[in-house]
């Protein structure tokens, strides 16, 4: 589903990451985890195509992006769903408004868009606040709808970056609870973490980072 082959990125001339070799297979959680600074966030800006490789071949569900085109970008992150280290909610919207704006983009129509947001904030614990504003909401609802507006187009992977960096212990496993959700339902879900707390114990395989390089 992801494959990554000697992939390498720099900033100003620094390395960002270097030769980073990975493949995480369909339908896997994985975790990726390191210091602040270690790459983290660039391999999964990587993932999304916000960025290019400088040398390496990266594939994400059957698309190469080293060659990917332009035109082509909005329909890979229809596959690819991110939830950011910040919210980036719409706090003029309601929580409906906000995990339905996707939908409204794609052209799908109301009465279609409307059950898939209700039965997506019900995966996630957030139905009965459908129509609150954001602003109103604790932090780990809001992380929530973030996940919510991530997955409401059914995406093939799952990106994640940090998501619990802000939250308290309890809600840091409400939010695994979700992801785990989303997991059960077919979606490769890699999460980006400095808390060894998120998978300890998982089962899942993880990927550590140093300094742009994985490490044993």
């Amino acid at each position: 589903m992801i494959d990554l082959r000697n992939v390498t990125k720099l900033y100003d001339g620094q390395q960002a990451l270097n030769g980073i070799t990975l493949h995480i297979e369909k339908g896997e959680m994985v975790f990726l985890t390191g210091p602040s600074g270690s790459g983290k966030t660039t391999l999964l800006r990587l993932i999304y195509r916000d960025e290019i490789v400088d040398s390496g071949d990266i594939t994400v569900a059957g698309w190469d992006l080293r060659t990917l085109s332009p035109g082509s970008i909005p329909y890979l992150r229809r596959n690819v769903g991110v939830v950011f280290q910040d919210f980036k909610l719409l706090h003029e919207r309601t929580v409906r408004e906000n995990v339905e704006l996707s939908l409204r983009i794609q052209g799908i129509p109301h009465h279609e868009s409307r059950q898939r947001v209700l039965a997506t904030l019900k995966l996630v614990g957030l139905a009965h606040k459908a129509d609150a504003i954001p602003a109103k909401l604790s932090g780990g609802e809001q992380q929530r709808v973030v996940i919510a507006r991530a997955v409401i187009g059914n995406p093939a992977v799952l990106l994640a970056d940090e998501p619990t960096g802000n939250l308290d212990a309890d809600t840091a496993r409400e939010i695994m609870d979700v992801f785990k959700a989303v997991h059960a339902k077919g979606a490769t879900v890699c999460i980006a973490t400095h808390d060894a707390n998120l998978y300890r114990h998982s089962g899942c395989r993880v990927f550590a980072l140093k300094e742009g390089a994985i490490v044993p």
